[in-house]
């Protein structure tokens, strides 16, 4: 398997990404073909969040809009653990998109 990913959508609406996962050198290929698979349902744009590793080939789109949403904090004892972190072979979180605690999606301007 190269990837996969998982999203909901309409014609004419915009879709929205729940999870994308690819191996390897693969994200790429993973990505195009999210695109195609929402295109081909109508779809007009795709949003949700996205992992580092991902961004060099999703700047490679036209029409890209990137809002930063917030970040990760961990701390281990465990040496495997925090050297995971570090090169990015970890996955840490929900579904992307996600937003399970006020402090993440609050507008505090009002």
């Amino acid at each position: 398997m190269l990837g996969c990913y998982a999203f909901y959508g309409q014609a004419g609406g915009i879709a929205s990404l729940l999870q994308i996962q690819a191996s390897g050198s693969h994200w790429g290929a993973t990505l195009d073909g999210l695109v195609a698979a929402a295109w081909d349902m109508g779809c007009v744009g795709i949003t949700g969040q996205s992992q580092s590793r991902f961004r060099p080939q999703l700047f490679g789109y036209k029409n890209l809009f990137f809002r930063y949403a917030g970040g990760t904090m961990v701390r281990s004892r465990i040496a495997e653990v925090t050297e995971a972190v570090r090169s990015g072979d970890i996955f840490i979180g929900g579904l992307m998109g996600d937003r399970w605690t006020r402090l993440s999606s609050d507008d505090f301007g009002h």
